[in-house]
Parts: structure tokens; C-alpha cells; sequence
């Protein structure tokens, strides 16, 4: 902590801001990225020493407009959550983000990036809830954003930080101790320590809490807050000592650690009078301890063994194998030794006396008996692989595809090892992955698992429980082609189509409130439960009916969409067994204009979700259900213009399902699957005839390329080739007349 402090923390404070603009003139401009991340850094590691979730992660959209809010502050020379619209430079999107934003205005610059430490200390007669502080440290909080505007003196230095994000709502993530206070428990270097102190739980009535402070054996005087709750979590807020928090509080430099301990009485939790105990230890992150020590194997020094101490110092042994750490910051420490081909005994030690030794055993690591050839089966499934290490050595297991995935608990370790993995349905061509371990190959095979559902695919029609189906492709509605009922209700179902039992064809189905019905075995008939599938799944009104293949293992499955929210039969059981064994999944929901869309995004045979609106693309690109921010998950801006509607499909072949929009007959597609046009590597065809076409997406041709087409009143128009152009002719693209009838769906699939 302390090291993180001089080492970090500290440096952070000189990083310019950059600023571009000009509030005169009304330019709220922008600042450099080295100062956004240095605003983030501050913000991450106060919470960090508070103990709850990082790292926080910056939203671009939240930033413009906090830089918006952040001009109106400087602007107006005052603050305000609610700017009213006659302020100077007033904008609608300054105003939103000045009610969803912490807020500062200093003269001049304070050399403190996003007022962040400002808002720690909370100092000054109109903060006795603490409330930036309390916004910056709650526990359920991943995104936020910074606005800062510099203009020169004497005008103000202005900053906004987004604190309101999406997660407000989630269940409370896990914290260090079930409490967050500050200052926190443990060492705190003496400039953050803040006049008001602050203790936080959720949902706690402190009504009658009593908080006492005890320091080098007698009572601190304490003078209690009184805080406003409704600002992140309830919250008790105290003055140590007497001060005086009307402005800056500095606190003394102790000339020895000091602990304090708090007592936290009387906090009511669900009803039950509890009491917290814990110690904050106020340091002098100057003074120093100093540390050395010895690293051999058996009896024979070992040289260029590098040491790493938590916070950053290294040290590396010379030829009699010793080494030592110049003075550091007084603190608790671990110690880790490195060497490569070798474990050490400990494989670290904590030191934080005065003076400590610290000495290491190393033992050589043999990792050539690790590597070998396995085969997976072809469908869905797991294996193993194990190898004997010597004690302490280290290793670290790294998959090469998608579709090969390392179980939980299996991606490293030390010594003797099983590696557990699954794998997901093969339905292509025969592949090959690689699982390296400690820097060693172990080869994958898996075999083809026979069709796919990837081409060519056909078409057909659905009405009233009725299926028409061009199942040779031929264009032409023959005696080689199906024709059957398969239905609930007939009038009122809608079709559903997918590959069931997992052959690799496409088999009908019908959906109707809730009730599914499923030609299991694909013969075109009901044959009863003990053969085809009847199942209760949703019932909702207005719910959407989704299927894919959500854990990977070749079949399809059934779900249903509602409002933001998804329900997924995850298992293919056909009924809801709780969302450990299923998947209930809150995903979108923002507008009712959102469109659900479904695929594989990152390729390794799962289904996904995600949302399509007014241009925008959010995709749950990991498969957990959750929003994990733009670098895990993926935020698109990829659009034609209004009235557009999104297409996805793999327009490359290269395994992943990838965005794109239609409207009016034009497509554009993202080839390069980046979310951004890409000029010579995304298309942009002119393929349709107007508003009333229906898109259509599939592999045509069977070549592992999705395609465009288009049906409009009983008419398919088939971009088989896939060159985005109509090329008429028997081996060119397709033109096929079936169905026509109002009200009918058109559906798709290798039947």
C-alpha cells in the first residue's frame, strides 16, 4: 500500500490535464487520455484501500457528458445538480450528467486529477453526509466517467464524475469486510486521512450508534455528523479530535505508526443491535524498514533470483545468492522469489519488522515430461490431462481456441497437476487446439461431428400450423419437397425452427403463449411425447420466443425474450430449473425499442445474446450474462440511417457471428467484425427492391459464408454466390416462388 502510494498514487497528481477548449467561447473541448487515466487510477485505488470491487472502468458516453457539465460549473463560477436552462452554455446533455456526477470547483487547479482526493476528504460546512466520497466507494459501482475543465485563472477548475451507472441496482458484489469505512481498516499514509470519518452497511439503521476511538490507550473526542442517508449506502459519519472540517483538514504527521481503534455500537442490521470493531493504523509513508536475506539450493547459492515486494521494489540476488531492499515504507509486505526452472520454499514470506531477513529454498523444475497428443469426441464433452511437477513448481494453462475451454480452477497452479477441460461440438471439418502448460504443447484433436446446420440452407413457408418446404433447393415446389402440418393451435402459433436432437438437420416446430411443440425426430408429424417434445417454457405477455444452442452441445434450445430480460432452457430439458442449472439473464431493457438478436460472437459454439438499438449494438460477447464493459463485452456503433433493421451472420466463414444492417434494400455488413466500418474489408451492397422485402441471412451455397437474400409476397430472391449482386442463371444466383399467402413466416434451414 505504502509503495503504491509514493509509487502511483503520488506521481499521479503532476499529470497535466491537457485541456482543449475554451469556456469563453462556450468549448467544453477535452482532455488528454494520460490525464482520464490518471483520474481512474485515483479512483481505483481508493477503492482498493476501502476494500471494494475494482477496477472501475470508464465510459466514453458517460465522459462527453460529464465534460458538458463540467464547462457549465466553470462557466456559471458555481454548482449545481440540477443547472437550470437559463445558465450560460446550458445543454440538455450538461445538465443530465451534472444530476448523475459528483462535482467540483476549485481556484485555482489543486493538482488533484477528477477532484478525486477532494472528494475523499469531503471537507467544508456543506458536506456532513459525505456523499461524493460515499458515490465513489459503493460496492455495486463499474463504470463512471470524468469531465474536467481547466480554463486560466481566475477562473474556476472545474470537474463532474459520473458516479450512477447501470449496476446501481445489482446485488452487492463481495467487499474485503462486510462494512466500508473511511479511513479503512489498516495502514493509511497520514495526508488521506480526512477530518470526517465514515462508516457505511447496507440497508443499516444508525439511529442510535455510538462511535468510540481509542489511541496509544485513551479516548479520542468524538463529534458525531449528522448524515442525510441516500447517498450509496447508509452511513454513520463522525469528527475525530474536535476538528475543524469547514475547510481542509490536515492531519498530523505521526511520528510513529499510530493505531486507532473504533468501536462502532448499536448499528441496527436486519432488526439485530450489532456492534464493529477494526483499526486504522496512521503512517508516515516516509519512514522506512529495511529488509535482506539469502536464496540457495541445498548447500549452493543461487544467483539472478529477482524478488518482488508487493507494491513494486525489486531486488535480485548477486553470486553468493543475498540480496537487500534499500529502505522502504513502514507496512506489511509480501515477498515473492522468481527464477525461471525453479520453485522456491516458501513461495513467499510477509515481513513488516523493523528489520527483516527473509531467506528462500530452491529446487530445479523439470517441465519436459509435460506435452502429448489427445482426442475429444466429437460432441459436446470434457477431459483431462495430468502430469507430476515437483513441489512449488509453478505452471499455467492456456487453451488456443474458443471451442477448447480450461475448467475453473485448472489454469495454474504449483506441483503436480490435473488440467480439466471442455470442449464444444464439432460441426465443421476435423480440428485441432493446443493447451499449453508451463510452456509445453498438448494437442488436441477433435473429429467432425457429421452435417451442420451451416449450408446449404433452403427455403419454405409456415401458416396455420401448415409447412411448405424447397427441401432439394431447387427453387421449384416438387414431389421432392415437404409439405406437412405440424402445429399447437394452428391459427395464432408461430414457427420455430432448429436442429433438436442434434443431427445436424433442421426440424419444425410451433410455439404458442408459452407452449412449445417440437418434431423431435423431423418426420414431419406429432408422434407423441415418448418421441417428439411438448414443452411449457414462458407464457408471458408479449414475450419474444427465442431457441439456440446455448451451452454448445449441438442441439437447439428454447427461450423466450421480455423486455430486457431473458430466460434460457440452458440444459434442453424443455422446463425451468432455476438459474444455476438454466440461465435468467438481464441484458438490455433500456428502451422498448431495443430488437434481441442472437450468436456465436466469439466463436466457440454458444449461442449468445445481445441487443440492437437505433444504430447501437451491445453484445454479451463472453457468454456470462452479464454486462462486462467494452473490452470484454462489446458496445458498436455500426448503422445505414433510420428505419434500418440489424442482420448478423458469419459473412467471412471465420467461425464467429458478426453484426450488420438492412434498410430498404441496402445491407451493410461488418466483415472485418471490428463494430466500425472498415473501407475495403466490410461491404455494402444494394441487394432488395424496397421497404416491404424481408431480409433474409443464411449459408446458401454450404461454402461456410452467411448470405443476403430477400422475400417479398411469395417471392425468394437468393443471393447464392454471395458477391452481393443479382447474377441470373441456373448456376448463378436464385430466384424461387413459393408461398404468397397473407400472414405466412418464412422460415429456413437444412432440411
Amino acid at each position: 500500500m505504502v509503495n503504491a502510494y509514493l509509487n502511483t498514487f503520488l506521481p499521479s497528481t503532476s499529470v497535466a490535464t491537457g485541456w482543449s477548449g475554451n469556456v469563453n467561447q462556450g468549448d467544453a473541448g477535452s482532455t488528454t487520455q494520460a490525464y482520464k487515466d490518471a483520474v481512474l487510477l485515483r479512483i481505483n485505488f481508493f477503492r482498493q484501500m476501502a476494500g471494494v470491487p475494482t477496477p472501475i472502468s470508464f465510459l466514453p458516453s458517460f465522459s462527453s457528458g460529464d465534460q458538458q457539465a463540467a464547462l457549465l460549473m466553470s462557466a456559471n463560477a458555481q454548482l449545481n445538480h440540477n443547472p437550470p436552462s437559463n445558465w450560460l452554455f446550458f445543454s440538455a446533455a450538461g445538465a443530465d450528467a451534472a444530476s448523475q456526477s459528483n462535482l467540483c470547483l476549485t481556484i485555482p487547479y489543486l493538482n488533484d486529477p477528477g477532484c478525486v482526493a477532494q472528494y475523499m476528504q469531503e471537507a467544508g460546512n456543506t458536506n456532513p453526509e459525505v456523499g461524493h466520497r460515499r458515490w465513489l466507494l459503493y460496492p455495486q459501482s463499474q463504470n463512471m466517467g470524468t469531465g474536467d475543465v481547466q480554463p486560466p485563472y481566475p477562473q474556476g477548475f472545474a470537474n463532474a464524475l459520473w458516479v450512477f451507472d447501470s449496476h446501481f441496482r445489482d446485488a452487492r458484489p463481495a467487499t474485503r469486510d462486510p462494512f466500508v469505512a473511511w479511513p479503512p481498516k489498516g495502514y493509511i499514509p497520514y495526508p488521506l486521512v480526512p477530518g470526517r470519518w465514515s462508516f457505511s452497511y447496507p440497508n443499516a439503521d444508525f439511529t442510535n450508534t455510538v462511535v468510540t476511538m481509542q489511541r496509544g490507550g485513551g479516548a479520542v473526542a468524538v463529534r458525531m455528523e449528522s448524515p442525510l442517508q441516500g447517498y450509496g449506502e447508509n452511513s454513520v459519519v463522525w469528527v475525530p479530535d474536535n476538528l475543524d472540517v469547514s475547510g481542509t483538514t490536515h492531519w498530523p504527521v505521526p511520528s510513529v505508526d499510530t493505531p486507532i481503534a473504533v468501536t462502532v455500537s448499536h448499528v441496527l442490521v436486519a432488526g439485530v443491535d450489532t456492534t464493529f470493531t477494526y483499526t486504522v493504523t496512521v503512517i508516515d509513508p516516509v519512514s522506512g524498514i529495511n529488509i535482506s536475506g539469502h536464496v540457495a539450493r541445498g548447500n549452493v547459492a543461487l544467483p539472478g533470483v529477482s524478488l518482488v515486494l508487493s507494491g513494486g521494489p525489486t531486488a535480485t540476488t548477486d553470486g553468493a545468492g543475498a540480496y537487500t531492499f534499500n529502505p522502504v515504507s513502514t507496512g506489511t509486505y509480501l515477498l515473492i522469489p522468481s527464477l525461471s526452472g525453479y520453485a522456491f520454499s516458501p513461495s513467499s514470506r510477509s515481513v513488516s519488522s523493523n528489520t527483516a531477513t527473509a531467506d528462500f529454498a530452491a529446487v530445479i523444475c523439470d517441465y519436459s515430461g509435460i506435452g502429448g497428443n489427445l482426442t475429444a469426441a466429437a460432441r459436446v464433452g470434457s477431459g483431462s490431462y495430468t502430469a507430476t511437477l515437483a513441489s512449488g513448481c509453478p505452471w499455467t494453462a492456456v487453451s488456443s481456441a474458443p471451442w477448447l475451454t480450461i475448467s475453473a480452477g485448472s489454469t495454474s497452479g504449483f506441483g503436480s497437476f490435473t488440467v480439466n477441460y471442455t470442449f464444444a461440438t464439432n460441426t465443421g471439418a476435423a480440428r485441432t487446439a493446443v493447451i499449453t502448460i508451463a510452456g509445453r504443447p498438448v494437442n488436441i484433436s477433435q473429429p467432425s461431428a457429421g452435417q451442420s446446420l451451416t449450408g446449404p440452407i433452403v427455403v419454405g413457408t409456415f401458416l396455420n400450423g401448415q409447412w411448405a418446404i424447397d427441401s432439394n433447393g431447387n427453387g421449384v415446389f416438387d414431389g421432392a419437397d415437404k409439405y406437412f402440418k405440424f402445429q399447437i393451435y394452428g391459427s395464432g402459433d408461430k414457427a420455430v425452427a432448429g436442429d433438436w436432437n442434434g443431427d445436424g438437420y433442421t426440424k419444425a416446430g410451433a410455439y404458442h403463449n408459452g407452449f412449445w411443440s417440437l418434431d423431435y425426430n423431423g418426420n414431419g408429424q406429432w408422434d407423441g411425447i415418448s418421441v417428439d417434445k411438448f414443452y411449457g417454457f414462458g407464457g408471458n405477455a408479449g414475450e419474444i420466443p427465442i431457441t439456440g444452442d446455448w451451452n454448445g452441445d449441438g442441439r437447439t434450445k428454447v427461450g423466450f425474450y421480455l423486455n430486457g430480460f431473458w430466460a434460457l432452457d440452458y440444459n434442453g430439458n424443455g422446463q425451468w430449473d432455476g438459474p444455476v442449472i438454466d440461465r435468467f439473464i438481464g441484458f438490455g431493457g433500456s428502451s422498448p425499442s431495443e430488437i434481441p438478436i442472437l450468436g456465436d460472437w466469439n466463436g466457440d459454439g454458444r449461442t449468445k445474446v445481445g441487443y440492437f438499438l437505433n444504430g447501437t449494438w451491445v453484445l454479451d460477447y463472453n457468454g456470462n450474462g452479464q454486462w462486462d464493459g467494452p473490452t470484454i463485452d462489446r458496445f458498436y456503433t455500426y448503422t445505414i440511417g433510420a428505419g434500418e433493421k440489424p442482420v448478423v451472420g458469419d459473412w467471412n466463414g471465420s467461425g464467429t457471428t458478426k453484426v450488420g444492417v438492412w434498410r430498404k434494400g441496402f445491407w451493410a455488413l461488418n466483415v472485418s467484425g471490428t463494430g466500425s466500418y472498415q473501407p475495403g474489408v466490410d461491404l455494402f451492397y444494394g441487394f432488395g427492391s424496397g421497404p416491404s422485402d424481408v431480409p433474409l441471412v443464411a449459408d446458401w451455397n454450404g461454402d461456410g459464408r452467411s448470405k443476403i437474400g430477400y422475400y417479398t409476397a411469395g417471392f425468394w430472391i437468393i443471393d447464392y454466390n454471395g458477391n452481393g449482386r443479382w447474377d441470373p442463371g441456373p448456376n448463378a444466383d436464385r430466384f424461387t416462388a413459393l408461398g404468397g399467402n397473407s400472414g405466412e413466416q418464412p422460415v429456413l434451414g437444412k432440411w
